[in-house]
């Protein structure tokens, strides 16, 4: 079974130094995983990005899915997070091979994400329960990265590597001084899944949501809200509509027992934090020119609210 070559054209520029030896290795690490997992009727799924994916039978498990992991920071973070999850909220993790790393996994069916409910509001309610329920109560971090760590490295990589212009070194110093005023520190230590939007929630069953593909970080619980706002009222090339992106922040303060302004904030935080991320992934200036105006944008609706 050939790997797509688009896959293997796009881990090769992604991983810099690592991704031409990751390449050369992948058919190598692909036909260990068949072999030591019994799968058969693999197919890879479709739009890959950093990680090899494909669907597949296990004479054990069932259907499947198998991921081998790019040479990026989230391979063991992603691991960690769902053996703590243990199913709970989450798809099942059936078997690891650190060595590759290679994950074997619950394949989720029917399998639906959450966008693909046409109803918004029904979105968001049942994305308010998976932010409430799928954070983890942690007494220690478990090798995992601290959301603040999140912030420091992207604030010393963009300084480091992208020479930040002047609107781009003030909103660091806002995310930063927001961080400081929600104090998250205070707040109890939760395993968050990091990347919770509505292509990662996928319909199990009827009636039941689970979240696929964790990051695996810490902090505290209500930064999970995060993702999913980014992910639910800001639109890829257009301004924000402030009304809306106010009233759903506002339906997630409520379900969260929050204060509007600390779950705002947190918008603010991980939509910065996603700006940061698309510098290091080259995308397209004017792309990045758009971010830039939203988390602009996010800032007035706080100021004024």
């Amino acid at each position: 079974m050939d790997i797509p070559e688009y896959f293997l054209e796009k881990a090769t520029r992604q991983f810099g130094d690592l991704g031409p030896a990751w390449v050369r290795e992948l058919p190598l690490f692909f036909t260990r995983c068949q072999d030591k997992w019994r799968l058969s009727e693999c197919r890879f799924i479709d739009d890959l990005s950093i990680n090899l994916v494909c669907y597949a039978k296990s004479e054990q498990y069932g259907e499947v899915v198998l991921k081998i992991q790019g040479p990026h920071a989230e391979r063991s973070t992603e691991i960690v997070a769902l053996q703590l999850y243990n199913g709970r909220h989450s798809c099942r993790l059936h078997a690891v091979d650190t060595s590759i790393p290679a994950m074997l996994l619950e394949r989720i069916l029917p399998g639906s994400c959450l966008k693909s409910l046409e109803d918004k509001d029904k979105q968001l309610e049942i994305g308010i329960s998976m932010i409430s329920d799928l954070p983890i109560p942690l007494k220690a971090d478990n090798g995992l990265p601290n959301y603040s760590t999140w912030l420091d490295n992207a604030t010393t990589r963009m300084y480091r590597e992208f020479k930040p212009d002047s609107t781009m070194k003030s909103l660091l110093t806002i995310a930063r001084g927001y961080y400081e005023d929600i104090e998250p520190q205070r707040e109890p230590l939760a395993l968050l899944h990091g990347d919770l939007h509505h292509e990662n929630i996928l319909r199990r069953g009827d009636r039941d949501w689970v979240a696929i593909d964790p990051q695996g970080v810490v902090g505290a619980a209500f930064l999970e809200a995060g993702r999913f706002l980014q992910n639910h009222v800001i639109p890829e090339e257009e301004p924000i509509r402030l009304d809306e992106t106010a009233a759903a922040i506002a339906a997630v303060a409520k379900g969260l027992r929050k204060p509007w302004h600390r779950i705002a904030k947190t918008l603010f935080i991980l939509h910065l934090l996603s700006l940061c991320w698309n510098c290091e992934m080259r995308q397209e200036p004017r792309m990045l020119d758009i971010e830039k105006q939203q988390c602009l944008q996010i800032i007035e609706l706080i100021k004024g609210y």
